[in-house]
């Protein structure tokens, strides 16, 4: 071949940007992509319209049921749900062992899940700490905001009000096996605690089985209503006090009575409430969704690479929508923050 032909193939390779990779469903390439703008999220998603309508239901109702429960609001960023069809689609953008994925920014939070049980829900668990935060001026303690956060996660959206879904026995006993290794005091009074990933896991797990005792301990005969003490406790830590004497000050009884009642309840044949303070209907639908151009769906999928930090394969789809769609500043904007 003559010289300037490998120049001008050698050119071509290199002005080509970063290949992408096949995928089963063909729309990692920006096709077949749809969006939805309902109940206060965007959701951009490879499912189809009914899934992805049925998935904007539920999470406006959850959305709705979380803001009556904790008194928030509205988050001051927009919230992009990104409904992924396979496990390898949203591994592009997560860790191989992740089922959902958040990742909050100041131009807004991204959020990648599975139309899966287990995957809306620990996507549900990341951003009802973002909820959370937004009620609290972030004045919460740490064992309440996880506590909560996965207390928030089990709202069952399936049926006409929400409910909360059943504890395991499995769940139970180990709660009860942890309750040694993290003594109540350590878990509100001493972040320092915390001083390895196995310890945080523990700290978790506890959290959320000492809240819902907090929250339906009275539904239970012979239980005292610790829901007041909580808010009087929360108060005072919103006031700057310090954990120990928000805990003597907000709640009725010593450390060592709840920690005494906490145990008995786990002892409990059934510790699962009869109902919730919250009575949400399923949130309407006023849209429908609507197919994005390949643009679009690219300059989206660059967003939350970008915001995952996978700077490379936010490079590739910003510079193939950029090509598509030159016009559109924010695909060249993209590049220098990546390049930044």
């Amino acid at each position: 071949m003559h010289k300037i032909g490998w120049i001008l193939i050698l050119c071509s390779y290199l002005i080509q940007p970063p290949a992408l990779g096949q995928s089963n469903e063909g729309s990692m390439h920006g096709e077949g992509w749809r969006k939805l703008n309902a109940n206060g999220f965007i959701f951009l998603s490879q499912l189809d319209d009914e899934q992805t309508t049925a998935l904007a239901v539920q999470l406006g109702t959850w959305k709705a049921a979380v803001e009556e429960l904790i008194s928030t609001s509205d988050l001051a960023v927009p919230t992009y749900v990104y409904l992924f069809e396979t496990q390898a689609a949203l591994h592009r953008f997560a860790p191989e062992t992740a089922e959902a994925v958040l990742y909050p920014s100041p131009r807004g939070n991204y959020l990648a899940i599975l139309n899966q049980p287990g995957s809306i829900r620990q996507g549900l668990h990341e951003l009802a700490h973002q909820f959370i935060n937004n009620g609290s001026g972030l004045h919460d303690p740490r064992w309440y905001e996880e506590g909560m956060a996965e207390y928030l996660s089990r709202l069952r959206l399936d049926t006409d009000t929400p409910t909360l879904q059943q504890l395991s026995m499995a769940r139970v006993r180990t709660a009860t096996q942890i309750d040694t290794a993290m003594p109540l005091e350590v878990l509100l009074f001493d972040n320092s605690g915390l001083a390895s990933p196995l310890l945080v896991q523990v700290a978790n797990a506890k959290a959320a089985m000492l809240l819902h005792f907090l929250l339906h301990a009275h539904q239970q005969d012979g239980f005292r209503d610790y829901r007041e003490g909580l808010q009087n406790y929360l108060a005072l830590l919103a006031e700057q006090r310090r954990g120990r004497y928000a805990f003597d000050r907000g709640f009725p009884v010593s450390l060592n009575r709840l920690a005494a009642e906490y145990i008995r309840y786990l002892q409990l044949e059934n510790r699962n409430p009869e109902s919730l303070s919250v009575t949400i209907s399923p949130q309407p639908m006023l849209a429908r969704p609507e197919d994005m151009t390949t643009a679009s769906a690219l300059g989206m999928l660059a967003e939350l690479g970008l915001n995952a930090g996978f700077f490379e394969l936010a490079e590739a789809y910003f510079q193939q929508a950029g090509m598509l769609a030159p016009s559109v500043g924010r695909y060249q904007s993209g590049l220098a923050v990546r390049n930044h």
